[in-house]
Protein backbone atom coordinates (compact mmCIF):
# COMPACT_ATOMS: atom_id res chain seq x y z
CA UNK A 1 0.00 0.00 0.00
CA UNK A 2 1.14 3.46 -0.81
CA UNK A 3 1.36 5.37 2.35
CA UNK A 4 0.75 9.43 2.03
CA UNK A 5 3.08 11.31 4.06
CA UNK A 6 4.08 15.34 4.83
CA UNK A 7 6.93 16.03 5.92
CA UNK A 8 6.76 15.08 9.77
CA UNK A 9 5.17 11.74 9.23
CA UNK A 10 8.21 11.17 6.85
CA UNK A 11 10.81 11.81 9.30
CA UNK A 12 8.67 10.17 12.36
CA UNK A 13 8.36 6.95 10.31
CA UNK A 14 12.55 6.59 9.40
CA UNK A 15 13.02 7.39 12.78
CA UNK A 16 10.92 4.44 14.67
CA UNK A 17 12.02 2.21 12.16
CA UNK A 18 15.69 2.89 13.05
CA UNK A 19 15.10 2.44 16.89
CA UNK A 20 12.22 -0.39 16.08
CA UNK A 21 14.83 -3.35 17.61
CA UNK A 22 15.39 -0.96 21.18
CA UNK A 23 11.92 0.67 21.51
CA UNK A 24 10.57 -1.75 23.64
CA UNK A 25 13.83 -1.78 26.12
CA UNK A 26 14.29 1.71 25.80
CA UNK A 27 10.64 1.99 26.79
CA UNK A 28 11.06 -0.27 29.97
CA UNK A 29 14.26 1.64 30.95
CA UNK A 30 12.71 5.05 30.61
CA UNK A 31 9.48 4.58 32.86
CA UNK A 32 10.97 1.57 35.21
CA UNK A 33 8.21 -0.71 33.57
CA UNK A 34 4.86 1.64 34.31
CA UNK A 35 4.77 2.13 30.89
CA UNK A 36 3.20 -1.75 31.15
CA UNK A 37 0.81 -1.07 34.00
CA UNK A 38 -0.57 2.60 32.02
CA UNK A 39 -1.73 0.17 29.29
CA UNK A 40 -3.47 -1.96 31.43
CA UNK A 41 -5.55 1.44 32.49
CA UNK A 42 -6.77 1.22 28.85
CA UNK A 43 -7.83 -2.72 29.23
CA UNK A 44 -9.72 -1.87 32.57
CA UNK A 45 -11.61 0.93 30.69
CA UNK A 46 -12.34 -1.22 27.69
CA UNK A 47 -13.35 -4.57 29.85
CA UNK A 48 -16.80 -3.34 30.01
CA UNK A 49 -17.36 -2.54 26.92
CA UNK A 50 -16.71 -5.97 25.66
CA UNK A 51 -15.30 -5.39 21.91
CA UNK A 52 -14.81 -7.48 19.45
CA UNK A 53 -12.93 -5.22 16.77
CA UNK A 54 -10.06 -2.94 17.40
CA UNK A 55 -8.08 -1.07 15.99
CA UNK A 56 -4.81 -0.23 17.84
CA UNK A 57 -3.69 3.14 16.17
CA UNK A 58 0.28 3.88 16.23
CA UNK A 59 0.70 0.32 17.51
CA UNK A 60 4.28 0.16 17.06
CA UNK A 61 5.76 -2.95 18.49
CA UNK A 62 2.75 -4.39 19.49
CA UNK A 63 2.41 -4.07 23.31
CA UNK A 64 -1.55 -3.37 22.95
CA UNK A 65 -2.02 -5.57 20.79
CA UNK A 66 -0.60 -8.51 23.19
CA UNK A 67 -2.70 -7.11 26.16
CA UNK A 68 -5.82 -6.97 24.33
CA UNK A 69 -5.20 -10.68 23.19
CA UNK A 70 -4.42 -12.07 26.33
CA UNK A 71 -5.98 -10.02 28.93
CA UNK A 72 -9.74 -8.64 27.03
CA UNK A 73 -11.26 -11.91 26.23
CA UNK A 74 -14.41 -10.52 23.80
CA UNK A 75 -11.53 -9.59 21.45
CA UNK A 76 -12.03 -11.19 18.35
CA UNK A 77 -10.40 -9.13 16.05
CA UNK A 78 -7.52 -6.53 15.98
CA UNK A 79 -6.42 -4.44 13.47
CA UNK A 80 -2.96 -2.77 14.08
CA UNK A 81 -2.02 0.05 12.50
CA UNK A 82 1.78 2.12 12.17
CA UNK A 83 3.44 4.50 9.82
CA UNK A 84 6.87 2.50 10.36
CA UNK A 85 7.56 -0.65 9.07
CA UNK A 86 9.96 -1.48 11.27
CA UNK A 87 8.29 -1.41 14.04
CA UNK A 88 5.42 -3.59 12.67
CA UNK A 89 8.54 -6.07 11.80
CA UNK A 90 8.82 -6.33 15.19
CA UNK A 91 5.10 -6.44 16.76
CA UNK A 92 4.95 -9.46 13.89
CA UNK A 93 7.53 -11.54 15.41
CA UNK A 94 6.33 -11.66 19.09
CA UNK A 95 2.55 -12.02 18.10
CA UNK A 96 4.14 -14.99 16.04
CA UNK A 97 6.29 -15.89 19.13
CA UNK A 98 3.19 -15.79 22.10
CA UNK A 99 3.21 -18.34 24.17
CA UNK A 100 -1.04 -17.67 24.10
CA UNK A 101 -3.74 -17.77 22.13
CA UNK A 102 -4.07 -14.46 20.38
CA UNK A 103 -7.27 -13.33 17.87
CA UNK A 104 -6.88 -12.84 14.05
CA UNK A 105 -4.79 -9.67 14.07
CA UNK A 106 -3.96 -7.61 10.62
CA UNK A 107 -1.30 -5.18 10.67
CA UNK A 108 -1.11 -2.43 8.34
CA UNK A 109 1.62 0.57 7.18
CA UNK A 110 -0.55 3.18 6.76
CA UNK A 111 -0.83 7.02 8.11
CA UNK A 112 -3.40 6.92 10.84
CA UNK A 113 -4.50 10.20 9.79
CA UNK A 114 -5.70 8.68 6.29
CA UNK A 115 -6.97 4.92 7.50
CA UNK A 116 -7.91 2.70 5.07
CA UNK A 117 -11.33 1.19 7.29
CA UNK A 118 -14.25 1.48 6.87
CA UNK A 119 -16.94 3.85 8.50
CA UNK A 120 -18.12 2.68 11.70
CA UNK A 121 -16.09 -1.00 11.24
CA UNK A 122 -14.73 -1.38 15.13
CA UNK A 123 -16.46 -1.55 18.17
CA UNK A 124 -12.97 0.65 20.16
CA UNK A 125 -9.81 2.44 19.13
CA UNK A 126 -6.73 2.50 21.45
CA UNK A 127 -4.37 4.88 20.38
CA UNK A 128 -1.13 4.16 22.98
CA UNK A 129 1.90 6.23 23.32
CA UNK A 130 1.49 7.67 19.46
CA UNK A 131 -0.79 10.55 18.94
CA UNK A 132 1.78 13.38 19.94
CA UNK A 133 3.45 11.75 16.45
CA UNK A 134 0.71 12.83 14.54
CA UNK A 135 1.22 16.04 12.01
CA UNK A 136 -2.17 16.47 12.41
CA UNK A 137 -3.95 15.27 16.01
CA UNK A 138 -7.09 16.76 15.23
CA UNK A 139 -7.42 14.72 11.62
CA UNK A 140 -6.52 11.32 13.54
CA UNK A 141 -8.89 11.88 15.94
CA UNK A 142 -11.66 12.61 13.62
CA UNK A 143 -10.71 9.57 11.72
CA UNK A 144 -10.87 7.77 14.96
CA UNK A 145 -14.24 8.75 15.27
CA UNK A 146 -15.50 7.67 11.55
CA UNK A 147 -14.37 4.10 11.89
CA UNK A 148 -15.89 3.83 15.32
CA UNK A 149 -19.62 2.20 15.53
CA UNK A 150 -21.71 4.64 17.87
CA UNK A 151 -21.08 4.26 21.39
CA UNK A 152 -17.92 2.52 21.00
CA UNK A 153 -15.36 3.91 23.22
CA UNK A 154 -11.59 5.54 22.49
CA UNK A 155 -8.77 5.22 24.94
CA UNK A 156 -5.68 7.30 24.26
CA UNK A 157 -2.58 6.83 26.42
CA UNK A 158 0.05 9.96 26.01
CA UNK A 159 2.57 10.91 28.00
CA UNK A 160 2.58 14.47 29.74
CA UNK A 161 4.61 16.99 31.58
CA UNK A 162 3.95 17.00 35.34
CA UNK A 163 2.17 19.89 36.73
CA UNK A 164 4.32 22.90 37.30
CA UNK A 165 6.22 22.74 40.70
CA UNK A 166 9.49 20.43 41.98
CA UNK A 167 8.04 17.39 39.83
CA UNK A 168 7.96 19.66 36.72
CA UNK A 169 11.54 20.64 37.41
CA UNK A 170 12.83 17.20 37.84
CA UNK A 171 10.85 15.97 35.59
CA UNK A 172 12.79 18.74 33.03
CA UNK A 173 16.20 17.53 33.68
CA UNK A 174 15.04 13.69 33.54
CA UNK A 175 13.60 14.06 29.82
CA UNK A 176 15.60 17.04 28.72
CA UNK A 177 19.32 15.72 29.86
CA UNK A 178 18.84 11.82 30.99
CA UNK A 179 17.17 10.66 28.35
CA UNK A 180 18.82 11.69 25.29
CA UNK A 181 21.82 10.16 26.74
CA UNK A 182 20.46 6.98 27.33
CA UNK A 183 19.28 7.38 23.93
CA UNK A 184 22.82 7.55 23.06
CA UNK A 185 23.89 4.56 25.12
CA UNK A 186 21.53 2.14 24.88
CA UNK A 187 19.62 2.61 21.33
CA UNK A 188 22.51 4.59 19.57
CA UNK A 189 20.04 7.47 18.62
CA UNK A 190 20.45 10.94 20.45
CA UNK A 191 18.36 12.64 18.14
CA UNK A 192 15.40 10.34 18.53
CA UNK A 193 15.45 10.57 22.17
CA UNK A 194 15.61 14.21 21.90
CA UNK A 195 12.22 14.25 19.95
CA UNK A 196 10.57 12.88 22.59
CA UNK A 197 10.72 15.20 25.15
CA UNK A 198 10.17 17.90 22.43
CA UNK A 199 7.11 16.30 21.02
CA UNK A 200 5.63 15.41 24.41
CA UNK A 201 5.74 19.78 25.11
CA UNK A 202 4.35 20.40 21.79
CA UNK A 203 0.92 18.21 22.18
CA UNK A 204 -2.02 19.22 23.66
CA UNK A 205 -2.47 18.20 27.29
CA UNK A 206 -5.37 17.89 29.79
CA UNK A 207 -8.02 19.73 28.95
CA UNK A 208 -6.12 20.94 25.74
CA UNK A 209 -6.49 17.58 24.78
CA UNK A 210 -10.36 16.68 25.91
CA UNK A 211 -10.92 19.83 24.04
CA UNK A 212 -9.21 18.85 20.74
CA UNK A 213 -11.12 15.13 20.95
CA UNK A 214 -14.55 16.82 21.46
CA UNK A 215 -13.73 18.77 18.65
CA UNK A 216 -13.50 15.71 16.80
CA UNK A 217 -17.24 14.44 17.82
CA UNK A 218 -16.42 12.46 20.64
CA UNK A 219 -18.69 12.84 23.83
CA UNK A 220 -18.35 11.61 27.28
CA UNK A 221 -14.42 12.51 27.00
CA UNK A 222 -12.82 12.37 30.50
CA UNK A 223 -9.21 12.07 31.25
CA UNK A 224 -7.44 10.34 34.22
CA UNK A 225 -3.35 11.22 35.67
CA UNK A 226 -0.96 8.19 35.88
CA UNK A 227 1.17 9.01 39.06
CA UNK A 228 3.36 11.43 38.98
CA UNK A 229 1.80 13.03 36.27
CA UNK A 230 3.63 11.96 33.33
CA UNK A 231 1.37 9.69 31.60
CA UNK A 232 -2.51 10.97 30.78
CA UNK A 233 -5.49 8.16 29.76
CA UNK A 234 -8.08 9.96 27.67
CA UNK A 235 -11.74 7.95 27.52
CA UNK A 236 -14.35 9.25 24.82
CA UNK A 237 -17.24 7.60 23.23
CA UNK A 238 -18.32 7.93 19.23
Amino acid sequence: MSVSLDGKSRSVRQMFDRIAGHYDSMNRLMTGGMDLAWRWQVIEHLADYAPRQVADLACGTGDMILMLSRYLPSVREIVGIDLSEGMLAVAAERIRRATYAVPVVTLSAENCQELSLATQSVDAVTCTLGIRNFSDPLQGLREMHRILRPGGPLAILELSEPRPGLLRQGYNIYAKRLIPWLGQLCAHDRSAYSYLPASITAMPQREEMTALIRRAGFREVQYKEMPLGICVLYTAEA
